[in-house]
């Protein structure tokens, strides 16, 4: 997969975004089966940059993310 997509992984996660070989890369929105949402930046398949993260019950993290894991 290359260039802007849409797909679903086998967790049941569905991420919309750019995908550079395969992977995650650039800008792009995660949609978690819990009905949280990650929006934002990713490299190598994992959030990384800048990003909003909607909990399920609403409440919002927006902040840097790197590889995968939000900086308090």
């Amino acid at each position: 997969v290359h260039g802007q997509g849409e797909g679903t992984g086998a967790d049941g996660n569905r991420f919309i975004g750019t995908y550079v070989n395969g992977k995650r890369e650039g800008s792009g929105k995660e949609i978690y089966k819990d009905g949280s949402v990650f929006e934002g930046e990713y490299v190598n398949n994992l959030p990384n940059g800048s990003g909003r993260f909607t909990f399920p019950d609403g409440r919002t993290y927006t902040g840097t993310w790197i590889n995968g894991v939000y900086q308090k």
